[in-house]
């Protein structure tokens, strides 16, 4: 007999992962909750933008899936959505590309599974693949999990791991591990409601629980190494709102670099030029500047010298 489940997500990959759930034997997708692009949080009460935001109403629309569309600023724990959600009698919820905390009456209702894209029980919390590869982890992954109301401390499922490609970017990081999260959703879940796979209890030792991220959170520090400030870079880039700084009382966000080991013999943070490309100066090391945004506007390699350094180009040697 099928077992009903509930999709709550808002994301691109949480989106594949319902489009994984409709094909599985074994799973009846009764119903989804998702939300707008743009909503209301705890840590951050002025709304914030899903940048992995995704039309789910439209796919489950096509695909005669009940659809319950949360507002901007509602709670998780609204009476409105609790009655729908009882309505549609749950065996499970799974949950995927979701920012709210799920409340405990949600999950005494049926259990709540999801996916976190990271080796539980390290980099619990907020952007686990930003955090690795700001911190140049070499291996990451994903892991299928049951919510118990910690900050991704439920029984583990199953995991899958991945390597971390040399100066990759985040969209390409981000983009492998959703692949090899959506195969470790449609081998072992229906392993798991068909309960011929039991789940096992996340040790304590070696988690570490990192916050989310804002905007803000972006400003580079100088003070480290050229081969840090890289990964910084790569972590950021699109499509987050990227890492910045600011050059000649600019704001200038940085979407790609290239690090050299060159010692430098100047102020940490300085900028200079040579053979018409732009570099700064590290605690150890340069970079160099291949694509800056100044103000909205986009320049690529070939024109960043101008656009950073301004009259100094034109008057250089």
């Amino acid at each position: 007999m099928s077992k009903r489940v509930v999709f709550i997500g808002s994301s691109e990959w949480g989106l594949r992962s319902l489009r994984v759930l409709t094909e599985l034997d074994d799973i009846e997708v009764v119903g989804a909750v998702t939300n707008p692009a743009v909503f209301k949080i705890s840590y951050s009460p002025d709304g914030v933008r899903n940048v992995h935001h995704a039309d789910v109403p439209s796919f489950c629309e096509e695909n005669d899936i009940s659809t319950y569309l949360m507002g901007s600023d509602e709670p998780m724990k609204s009476p409105r959505l609790m009655e729908v959600l009882e309505a549609w009698a749950p065996d499970y919820f799974f949950a995927l590309g979701w920012y709210h905390v799920i409340p405990a009456p949600i999950r005494e209702l049926a259990p709540v599974l999801g996916i976190h894209y990271s080796l539980l029980p390290d980099y619990s919390g907020g952007a686990p693949l930003v955090w690795a590869m700001i911190n140049q982890e070499q291996i990451v992954g994903a892991t299928l999990f049951q919510l118990d109301g910690g900050i991704d401390t439920g029984p583990i499922i199953g995991q899958a791991h991945a390597v971390v490609h040399p100066r990759e970017t985040i969209k390409r990081l981000y983009d492998r591990v959703g692949e090899i999260s959506l195969e470790l959703l449609r081998f072992e879940l229906p392993r798991f409601v068909r309960e011929e796979l039991s789940s096992t209890v996340q040790a304590s030792e070696g988690r570490r629980v990192f916050p989310q991220r804002s905007p803000e959170d972006g400003l580079i520090d100088w003070s480290h190494s050229a081969a840090q400030i890289d990964a910084f870079i790569r972590a950021q880039s699109r499509p987050y709102p990227g890492a910045f700084t600011r050059l000649n009382e600019q704001l200038t966000q940085i979407w790609r670099a290239t690090p050299f080991i060159e010692s430098n013999d100047g102020p940490t943070g300085s900028i200079f030029s040579d053979n018409d490309q732009v570099f700064i100066r590290c605690a150890s090391g340069i970079i160099r500047l291949d694509e800056v945004e100044i103000a909205g506007r986009v320049y690529q390699a070939e024109h960043v010298v101008d656009a950073v350094m301004g009259e100094r180009a034109q008057r250089r040697a």
